[in-house]
């Protein structure tokens, strides 16, 4: 099973762990592996977030999702670099990541897309909530996402 095989790769700290997951999403249909990621984040920032910056962030996240409006990926990259030097922690280095996935999704570099869809999981599986839960949020997220959409 992917999911057991992407917690054993965690586990091992292996940077790649959630690749094989990743390409099983994308294999789906192009920006589901993006959809499941945000979701992850969502979740992280809900029970792990610090208070006073936790509105923001979910804030960030669900532009992020309705992101239909933010087809610039030079307007997204902005974004991305905006969130990042707004605080260097865990979780707006991963939502960083995801607005910079979202733009090379839109300018159509699939690769990069992928491969900042990757740094934004692994960068939450860093984060102590994701350890100390063995990544049981992302992998459910993960089951429920390949089982409605696969």
């Amino acid at each position: 099973m992917l999911t057991d095989h992407a917690l054993e790769q965690y586990r091992d700290n292996d940077l790649h762990w959630s690749a094989d997951l990743v390409v099983a999403l994308e294999n789906v249909r192009l920006g589901l592996a993006l959809e499941w990621a945000i979701e992850c984040a969502k979740s992280l920032v809900t029970h792990a977030g610090a208070p006073e910056s936790k509105e923001r962030l979910l804030r960030w996240l669900e532009e992020l999702s309705q992101a239909e409006t933010l087809s610039n990926g030079s307007a997204l990259l902005k974004q991305s670099d905006t969130i990042w030097h707004d605080s260097r922690d865990l979780i707006h280095t991963t939502i960083a990541h995801l607005y910079a996935a979202l733009a090379h999704l839109r300018q159509g570099n699939t690769p990069r897309y992928r491969t900042f869809v990757i740094w934004a999981l692994n960068v939450m599986g860093d984060h102590e909530y994701f350890r100390q839960t063995s990544l049981a949020t992302p992998l459910t997220l993960f089951e429920q996402f390949l089982a409605k959409h696969g």
